[in-house]
């Protein structure tokens, strides 16, 4: 196969949307909060929660994209300003990326009060209905585990500005952004939480098959791979442990591996070969599920993995760092 026409059906494979129940109810979620815009009614925010790889950034994308940008006679109209929150997120820095979102000319330039003024005269100009804001676990900083509280009161201040509504999407830990702060939990109107699937139950296994029959049919190989069958299904639930963003992944690689060496299908063997390729640092020493016959099932990933991984290791250097030297049970780095 020639490397365009390979990359074409790999970057149409990456484009495939699959709906899933999960999803359509953080999008109906998302739409009431919107249709509160230009209400009179209180700025109002809704937390999108969920692990990594759950699917929560393809909601949104899916959910924006319904609302394209218009061009006006006088103005670009942005109905929908989705941005990522910053890596060691502060008001200045959230300002700034608002900014230069809205298409400010030298957001880098403004400091903190003129950013902010600047964010609410564009909002208002621009006409925009609803702030998405990924990645808002950022507000809490990784390396500290503080909240950063000057940006998550901008929030409240945005919020207060009546403008318009604001969803905050991250990893579960962003709850504590809005329980810590009184007037941003008194505006939440709740939140949404996508998950991984759990094999053990009935539903949810059967609706993670119905996925990746889709999946399959998005790759058009002239072979079956039978990827929603009970045991290739169960093989790559127990990879991706229930996410959805590590079993595409798993696809994705499989097949291209698939297109570079004319197959007609993705089979267990391709899979296994993927799976190791995949694996980096402790992950190698896990079981690779498509080497083995006899699997159980892996459990789904839970809400609070990998969120404070560094925070630990970082508290734990900080406290090597404080002990003095020559103390009992330690040492000066």
């Amino acid at each position: 196969m020639e490397w365009n026409e390979r990359n074409r059906r790999v970057a149409a494979f990456r484009n495939v949307y699959v709906g899933t129940g999960r999803a359509e109810l953080a999008e109906a979620r998302i739409r009431d909060l919107h249709l509160s815009h230009g209400t009179g009614l209180e700025g109002r925010c809704l937390l999108l929660v969920g692990p990594p790889g759950a699917g929560k950034s393809v909601a949104l994308q899916r959910y924006a994209a319904r609302y394209p940008d218009v061009e006006e006679d006088l103005r670009s109209r942005r109905r929908i300003l989705r941005i990522e929150v910053p890596p060691g997120c502060s008001l200045r820095s959230l300002a700034r990326t608002m900014l230069a979102d809205l298409g400010d000319v030298a957001p880098s330039r403004a400091n903190q009060v003129e950013a902010t003024k600047r964010v609410h005269t564009l909002l208002k100009a621009c006409g925009v209905e609803l702030v998405i804001m990924d990645e808002a676990h950022r507000l809490i900083h990784t390396d500290t585990d503080r909240i950063a509280y000057d940006a998550a009161d901008y929030i409240v201040g945005l919020l207060n500005t009546n403008l318009c509504p604001i969803v905050l999407a991250g990893q579960p830990h962003i709850e504590r952004v809005v329980t810590t702060n009184a007037q941003l939990g008194r505006r939440s109107v709740g939140e949404v939480y996508i998950g991984a699937y759990d094999w053990e139950d009935r539903d949810q296994k059967e609706e993670f098959r119905l996925i990746l029959n889709a999946f399959e049919r998005a790759l058009r190989l002239p072979l079956p791979s039978r990827l929603g069958s009970a045991e290739t299904a169960l093989r790559i639930h127990h990879f991706s442990r229930g996410l959805l963003g590590p079993a595409v992944l798993l696809i994705e690689e499989a097949f291209k591996l698939a297109l570079d060496r004319s197959l007609g299908a993705l089979s267990h063997p391709l899979f296994a070969e993927v799976v190791d390729r995949l694996r980096i640092g402790d992950g190698r020493r896990l079981v690779n599920p498509f080497r083995v016959e006899a699997l159980a099932p892996a459990p789904a990933a839970g809400r609070d993995e990998a969120v404070r991984p560094r925070v630990e290791e970082e508290s734990a250097r900080r406290r090597r760092r404080r002990q003095p030297t020559g103390s009992a049970g330690g040492h000066a780095d």
